[in-house]
């Protein structure tokens, strides 16, 4: 999963590797789904006119939508 923004999302940016083992985390989203054990994969910058920043994420795990 990936997220797009214009400005750095602290969120994310408190996960970033600063060790060998990395902390996972879960990400909920608005629908219900639930993203488990996930680690930033990779955070991109894109300068082509306006700032945007792509964290990535892997998950293991995901539920499916509240109904």
């Amino acid at each position: 999963m990936c997220v797009a923004a214009q400005a750095p999302l602290t969120l994310f940016d408190a996960k970033l590797p600063t060790s060998d083992t990395p902390s996972r985390f879960v990400v909920k989203v608005e629908d219900g789904r639930e993203f488990s054990q996930c680690l930033l994969a990779s955070l991109k910058t894109d300068d082509g006119g306006k700032r945007r920043l792509t964290y990535c994420l892997r998950c293991e795990d995901v539920t499916t939508p509240a109904p």
